[in-house]
């Protein structure tokens, strides 16, 4: 086979031999495998990460099909740790990959978290599990990359990279930030180790025409223009911190 047309030379040739040998002997972890995580999980792999653990206790839903990589009419009801997993075999079958069939919680994460991960992508909507990780995850100097707010917004061009305490307007956010705070995190000290991907794009609020459709009023509408671009943005800072500042 040519050089050229190897799976990865692309990303060599972006990137450099260094980095690409650092990212296939890193550890990553995503947790959450839907509209966000699934992009992440699947942008990584397709990056070269050589170690893959993926964690979701979800099974797929008609209603995941407009927003999330594994969600087909012929995986509906199937386990999305199960299906990410053949789907990241089938696109690098070197990766090796861990998954678990599990909801995070306080009791689990640790034993989740070992072997320790290089970097933890969080892509968790429940806000009791997502504190759970981001504490666990900072108390063993884990560095994490979470996902605040990507529903009831439209425009992928206000995607962002920061700390948390840049993310405004975003009530998952202001959430996280309580619960931090609530375990006993300083959140203004928090700038090393969690990096956060939001929008700066202001929240829609529900009209006349989601209350027509009788969506439940805790269903958020979302599109995969801007929940794909949060996971490839975690994804792009998975890969920055992996590869140690090598610019991307």
């Amino acid at each position: 086979m040519n050089p050229d047309d190897e799976p990865l030379s692309r990303v060599e040739r972006l990137l450099g031999h260094e980095a690409l040998a650092r990212l296939a002997g890193a550890r990553v972890m995503v947790a959450g495998l839907g509209a966000v995580g699934s992009f992440a999980a699947e942008a990584l792999a397709r990056s070269g990460v050589g170690r893959l653990r993926i964690v979701d206790f979800d099974r797929v839903e008609p209603s995941n099909i407009n927003r999330q990589l594994f969600a087909l009419h012929s995986t509906i009801g199937r386990p999305k740790a199960e299906i990410a997993t053949e789907r990241i075999h089938d696109i690098a079958p070197a990766c090796h990959v861990d998954a678990f069939d599990v909801r995070i919680k306080d009791e689990n994460v640790l034993s989740i978290l070992s072997p320790r991960p290089d970097v933890v992508v969080d892509a968790i909507d429940s806000l009791c599990d997502k504190v759970s990780l981001i504490c666990a995850c900072l108390s063993h100097n884990i560095p994490v990359i979470s996902s605040m707010g990507a529903a009831r917004r439209s425009d992928p061009t206000a995607v962002r990279a920061g700390v948390l305490d840049e993310v405004h307007g975003c009530p998952l956010a202001k959430n996280v930030r309580n619960g931090l705070r609530k375990a006993g995190m300083d959140v203004s000290a928090l700038r090393d180790g969690l990096r956060c991907v939001f929008s700066v794009e202001p929240v829609m609020t529900p009209d006349s025409r989601a209350e027509a459709s009788g969506a439940a009023p805790r269903v958020m509408g979302s599109l995969v223009c801007v929940t794909g671009v949060f996971g490839l943005v975690a994804a792009r800072e998975a890969i920055r911190r992996i590869v140690a500042g090598d610019p991307l």
